[in-house]
């Protein structure tokens, strides 16, 4: 994201999901789509950070969270689906 987020891992479903945080205020949770990462929205975060909190997260395989060893099955499509990662990380604990 850029020099002042802050990453971190997050432990889901046997997951290391790497994330950045940017900013404060309302959260706004970044999903990224196939073949990119977090990296790939560059300098609109920090206008986006300039009003509310900003998370960035590197969905499974991508960026510097791994791509693991579970077995890819239809059924980890939901487990990792955007519904299941943003209610992961719009836990009381992230947000504030």
């Amino acid at each position: 994201m850029s020099a002042d987020s802050a990453g971190n891992f997050l432990h889901v479903n046997g997951i290391e999901l790497y994330y950045e945080s940017l900013g404060v205020g309302e959260p706004l949770l970044l999903l990224h789509g196939g073949l990119m990462s977090t990296g790939g929205f560059g300098p609109v975060l920090t206008s986006l950070a300039e009003h509310r909190r900003v998370i960035g997260v590197d969905l499974q395989g991508h960026g510097h969270t791994a791509l693991s060893d579970l077995e890819v099955d239809p059924q980890a499509r939901v487990v990792f689906s955007p519904s299941s990662v943003r209610s992961r990380f719009s836990s009381k604990t992230l947000i504030e």
